[in-house]
């Protein structure tokens, strides 16, 4: 949710399969989510993004903007998705069109490699992270 919704409708507006579902709370983030083949961040700004992460664990293809911190953890480049310049006119076009043309069988491996780097920070390492303080 942010300036840029009217610009991301009239964007989007002819391009099959893409919904734009604004601003959701936690419970309609995961609803979606599980429904998705994949996810599109088009931030300015966008420090971290808790979504990204929600993304990958739900298996999602991530296509996010360069300017997000998660995509350092989450995204790797041609592997579970794809990252465009907020810059650069018709970025984020190339990337929308990319996935328009991809083959099924690579959407479902980007959707489990997303799964793969998901899996990065769950409870059980977070819980170890914090542990390890202790142990020094």
């Amino acid at each position: 949710k942010g300036p840029l919704d009217t610009q991301i409708l009239d964007f989007i507006e002819n391009i099959n399969n893409v919904e734009f579902v604004g601003f959701r709370d936690k419970h309609g983030v995961s609803n979606i989510l599980e429904k998705s083949d994949a996810l599109l961040i088009p931030s300015n700004h966008e420090q971290w993004s808790v979504v990204t992460h929600e993304a990958a664990f739900a298996g999602n293809v991530i296509l996010s903007s360069n300017s997000v911190g998660a995509n350092a953890c989450f995204l790797i480049e041609g592997y579970n998705g794809y990252s465009y310049d907020v810059s650069l006119d018709g970025s984020l076009k190339r990337i929308l069109e990319e996935m328009d043309r991809m083959p099924q069988s690579m959407l479902e491996q980007m959707k489990n490699n997303s799964i793969t780097l998901g899996q990065r920070i769950t409870v059980e390492t977070s819980a170890a992270n914090f542990l390890s303080i202790l142990w020094k």
